[in-house]
C-alpha cells in the first residue's frame, strides 16, 4: 500500500502514515505533465532576460541586485547554504519526514518552474529512509520555514548531515549507499525548495493527529467520572445540544452517551441537582476544542495542497507573478488557537483529577487511598498536573502576533509559525500527560466506589485497559512509571476501539 500524491488530494491521515507508519510515497504519473510545463515556461523567461525575482535578482532586500546569466546556478546554491542557519536540537524523523511529504506535494502542483527531477528524488529520499538533520528551531515563518527547508535542500545537494539506518551521517556517504545522485541546482530550484511553511505545517498535522486521541480519551475520562460521582446525566442529553447546536458540543455528548451505554450506575438516583461546571458543562468546553481542531485541519489541509512558492508561475497564461503565499499566517493562527484550546481542556481535567482527590467532594478516600496518612497517595500526581497547566498557560500566549522585521524592512511582517507550531507541540504533550493522570485516578476512583461490573460499555473497556498498563494502588509506589506508560497509550488512544469515535 502507498500513499500517492498529486499536488491536490494530502491529507493529515497520509501524512501520519508516511511519517509515523512510513508507509511509501508515489507520485501520481499525470502531475508530471504540469512541472515540466512549468519548467519550460522558466527556461523561456531566463532566455528573455526578464528580471525574475531569486532567478537572476538577489533574494529579500537584494532583488534589486541583478545577477549575471553564468551566475543563476551558483546563485541557487549560495541560497540553499546560506539559508542553512538553525539551531537546536534535531527535529524528531516524523516532523521532518512530513515536512519532505508536504513540500513535494505542494511542488507537483506545476507552479514553481522546477525540473520533476527535483521532486522525484525527495520521494526517493522518504522511501529509502533518508532523514536531513534539521536543527528545529531558527525560522520565522514569513517567506516561509527558510532555513529548516535549506537544511532538508542540503541533502538533495549531497551536503550537511542525515540520520540513516539509526545512525547520523554524512548526506553523500548516505545517497551513495542508497543509489541516488546529488542533484546539481538548476535556476529557482534552490528558491522553491526553501519557500512556503511546510516545516510548521508538518508539525501542526501532527499535533492534529494527536489532539484527536487526546480529546477522545479526555471525553473517555468524563464518561467515567459521571459513573463514578453519580452525576445527573442531564447535562449529556441530545435535546439539550439540538438546541444550541454547535457541532462540536453535539457529538462530544454523543460520544459520552455511547461510552455509558449499559451502565448500570448512569440513571440512579442521586440527591444531586446540578454538578460542577467542570463535570456539567464537559460538552461545551470540550465541544469548542473539537470545533477549533475542525478548523486547523481545515487550514492545514488547505496550505498542505496550495502553491506557496514566489514567484509563481502560470505556464498556460505565460505568466509570473510575485506575491505572498509563503506567508505563514494561516498555519500560526490555527496553532496558536489550538494551544488557547488545548489549555483549556488541560484545565478542565486538572479540575477532573482535583474532584477525585478530595474526599469532601467525590466521598471516597482522600487522595484515592486506604489510610490516607501513612499513605500519600495519588496527591502529588495533582502538583504534576497542575505544573504541566501552569506550564501550558505560559506557552499558550500567542506567537503570531510577535512579528520582527527583518531583511532591511523588505521582509517586515512575521507569521511566527514555526514558534506557534513548536509551542503547541509541547502544550500537546503536556496535556497527554494531565490526561494519563486523570485517566489513572479515575480508574482508582472506579474500584474505590465499587463499580466493577457495573460501567458502560465503553467506560467498562476503558477501565480493563487502564488497569492491564498500570495496578491498582494499594500502597505508595513510584508513580511517575505509571504515569508515562499511560501517557503512551493516551498517545496512540489504544485505550478504546474506533467503534465509539467514527
Amino acid at each position: 500500500m502507498s500513499i500517492v500524491i498529486d499536488g491536490e488530494k494530502l491529507n493529515i491521515s497520509d501524512v501520519v502514515k508516511v511519517s509515523l507508519e512510513r508507509e511509501r510515497v508515489e507520485v501520481l504519473s499525470d502531475a508530471e505533465s504540469s512541472v515540466n510545463r512549468s519548467n519550460q515556461y522558466l527556461n523561456e523567461l531566463i532566455e528573455s532576460d526578464k528580471a525574475v525575482y531569486g532567478v537572476n535578482t538577489g533574494v529579500g532586500e537584494l532583488a534589486g541586485v541583478r545577477v549575471e546569466r553564468d551566475k543563476i546556478r551558483e546563485l541557487q546554491l549560495n541560497i540553499i547554504r546560506s539559508h542553512s542557519a538553525c539551531v537546536g536540537e534535531p527535529a524528531p524523523d516524523e516532523v521532518v519526514r512530513a515536512t519532505m511529504l508536504i513540500l513535494s506535494n505542494t511542488l507537483l502542483r506545476g507552479n514553481s518552474g522546477i525540473r520533476f527531477k527535483v521532486i522525484k528524488t525527495i520521494v526517493d529520499l522518504l522511501n529509502r529512509g533518508v532523514v536531513p538533520s534539521v536543527p528545529e528551531k531558527g525560522s520565522i515563518g514569513a517567506s516561509g520555514d527558510l532555513a529548516p527547508l535549506a537544511h532538508i535542500a542540503l541533502t538533495l545537494i549531497g551536503e550537511g548531515k542525515v540520520r540513516y539506518e539509526n545512525k547520523v551521517v554524512e548526506s553523500r556517504e548516505a545517497l551513495k549507499s542508497v543509489g541516488i545522485d546529488p542533484i546539481v541546482l538548476e535556476p529557482k530550484e534552490g528558491l522553491s525548495l526553501i519557500n512556503g511553511c511546510h516545516y510548521s505545517t508538518a508539525i501542526l498535522a501532527l499535533q492534529i493527529h494527536r489532539i484527536e486521541n487526546l480529546l477522545l480519551n479526555s471525553i473517555t475520562a468524563l464518561a467515567m467520572l459521571v459513573e463514578i460521582f453519580k452525576s445527573p446525566f442531564s447535562p449529556f442529553d441530545d435535546r439539550v445540544h439540538t438546541v444550541r447546536p454547535h457541532a462540536g458540543q453535539r457529538r462530544v455528548a454523543e460520544i459520552i452517551r455511547a461510552l455509558l451505554e449499559g451502565s448500570k450506575v448512569v440513571g440512579e438516583s442521586s440527591d444531586k441537582v446540578q454538578d460542577a461546571y467542570s463535570i456539567r458543562c464537559y460538552p461545551q468546553v470540550a465541544g469548542a476544542v473539537l470545533d477549533t481542531l475542525s478548523y486547523a485541519r481545515s487550514i492545514c489541509e488547505t496550505e498542505m495542497n496550495s502553491s506557496v512558492d514566489n514567484p509563481l508561475l502560470f505556464a498556460d497564461d505565460e505568466k509570473y507573478l510575485s506575491a505572498g503565499n509563503f506567508h505563514g499566517q494561516p498555519v500560526a493562527f490555527a496553532c496558536d488557537f489550538l494551544s488557547i484550546a488545548i489549555t483549556s481542556l488541560s484545565a478542565i481535567m486538572e479540575r477532573h483529577i482535583n474532584r477525585l482527590l478530595d474526599e469532601k467532594i467525590s466521598g471516597l478516600p482522600a487522595y484515592l487511598t486506604d489510610d490516607a496518612g501513612l499513605k500519600v497517595g495519588y496527591m502529588i500526581s495533582q502538583y504534576t498536573a497542575a505544573s504541566l497547566l501552569a506550564e501550558n498557560r505560559v506557552l499558550s500566549h500567542p506567537s503570531s502576533i510577535e512579528a520582527i522585521p527583518v531583511s532591511g524592512e523588505q521582509e517586515d511582517h512575521q507569521s511566527m509559525a514555526p514558534v506557534s507550531a513548536l509551542k503547541l507541540r509541547n502544550i500537546v504533550e503536556n496535556a497527554e500527560t494531565i490526561c494519563a493522570i486523570l485517566l489513572m485516578c479515575c480508574a482508582q476512583g472506579v474500584e474505590l466506589a465499587g463499580l466493577k461490573g457495573k460501567l458502560g460499555n465503553g467506560t467498562g473497556v476503558a477501565f480493563e485497559r487502564i488497569r492491564g498498563i498500570v495496578p491498582h494502588l494499594t500502597n505508595d509506589r513510584v508513580i511517575s512509571k505509571d504515569i508515562d506508560k499511560l501517557t503512551k497509550y493516551v498517545r496512540k488512544n489504544e485505550l478504546l476501539g474506533a467503534e465509539y469515535f467514527s
